[in-house]
């Protein structure tokens, strides 16, 4: 894969995720920490993931 590639699928990554973090700030209408606790650990288990196979080198 060339470089352009891998920039184009880390922006629309990057967009998705954005998408996402609009859409659950507009649906929860009372935030609670139970639910931003949920979504941090979803954020950090998906980062690890992600930096788990940076360092393998997949």
């Amino acid at each position: 894969m060339d470089m352009i590639t891998i920039f184009v699928i880390a922006f629309g990554l990057a967009m998705d995720a954005f998408a996402v973090s609009i859409t659950s700030g507009t649906i929860i209408k009372y935030p609670k920490i139970n639910n931003s606790l949920k979504i941090n650990v979803f954020w950090i288990i998906s980062g690890g993931h992600a930096v788990n196979g940076v360092v393998s080198g997949v």
